[in-house]
């Protein structure tokens, strides 16, 4: 009995495990999808809005650029970094502002919190799909500047990309879900089912003996 008793809380405990954390990616696209081909007289700063959860942490993040080719031959770099917005003021789907510097991020000396993300340098004349991948410190900072809700992705090219659409993509998940969570039908199923398989075998060896 007791045995069977420490199988039941066993298969309970991974019935439970099963939701216990769940993933969920969100993406988001710049509108237009390629801002303006990413000219070097502009700079651009792209509004996040996401509301995470105090149950669930940011996992992972990404900013990809499809198809982006250097089409100009100049200082050929492509700044990306992250913005927090001022407290209560936050940042609109996008805004373009005319860079006239020859070269250097745009939004150096941002007041209400930066965090570099990736120059990229001698991007190919081909076009080429790209990934960025954020570091544990750049998630963390993505992770407080969205304690409000919203943040900005800040794009500054000292060239001119041409590109077919630019994503970022955050995936939340949720470690520890709200109380009095039970686990689906369909798990409860199986394992009441295995439970009682047990116990029919054992009550039949019992038997033979």
């Amino acid at each position: 009995m007791k045995r069977f008793m420490i199988l039941a809380a066993f298969a309970m405990a991974l019935a439970v495990s099963s939701v216990s954390a769940s993933a969920t990616a969100h993406y988001f696209t710049p509108n237009p999808s390629d801002l303006n081909e990413l000219t070097h007289q502009e700079a651009y700063r792209w509004g996040i809005n996401l509301s995470i959860p105090s149950t669930e942490t940011i996992t992972s993040a990404s900013l990809s650029f499809r198809k982006i080719y250097d089409w100009q031959h100049e200082s050929n770099r492509l700044y990306c970094s992250l913005l927090n917005n001022k407290p209560g003021v936050p940042f609109g789907p996008l805004k373009v502002f005319t860079d006239n510097e020859a070269v250097g991020n745009y939004f150096d000396g941002w007041a209400w919190g930066k965090t570099d993300l990736h120059t990229y340098t001698n991007l190919s004349t081909n076009p080429t799909d790209i990934t960025y991948n954020f570091t544990p410190g750049q998630l963390t900072a993505l992770q407080s500047y969205l304690s409000d809700g919203n943040c900005a992705i800040a794009i500054d090219p000292d060239c001119h990309f041409y590109n077919c659409g630019i994503k970022l993509t955050i995936e939340t998940e949720c470690l520890h879900p709200p109380s009095g969570i039970v686990p689906e039908p369909s798990t409860l199923v199986l394992v009441l089912g295995g439970l009682a398989m047990a116990g029919g075998g054992r009550f039949l060896l019992r038997r033979r003996k």
